[in-house]
């Protein structure tokens, strides 16, 4: 059984207005149980950004050593031509 049903309805009831989260300030408290702030919100999401392009970069230069591989292998007279 899911909640997300119910989780949406709340996120439609009970949504923020456009453009508040962004204006508040790094200090506000969002969960005093926890001791989580809207400053400690923006750095995790910072982290998660970075991260992600650093595991783009990754690709790319995964994906940039496998086409060199290629051109090594045609360069030194390898082919791709099924042997007879």
């Amino acid at each position: 059984m899911t909640s997300l049903p119910f989780t949406r309805g709340l996120a439609r009831a009970f949504a923020w207005p456009a453009g508040v989260i962004g204006d508040l300030d790094d200090s506000v408290m969002v969960c005093r149980c926890e001791g989580v702030c809207v400053g400690d919100l923006r750095a995790v999401q910072q982290q998660s950004l970075a991260l992600s392009a650093a595991r783009t970069a990754l690709l790319r230069v995964r994906a940039e050593r496998l086409v060199q591989r290629v051109n090594l292998h045609l360069a030194l007279g390898g082919s791709f031509e099924a042997r007879p």
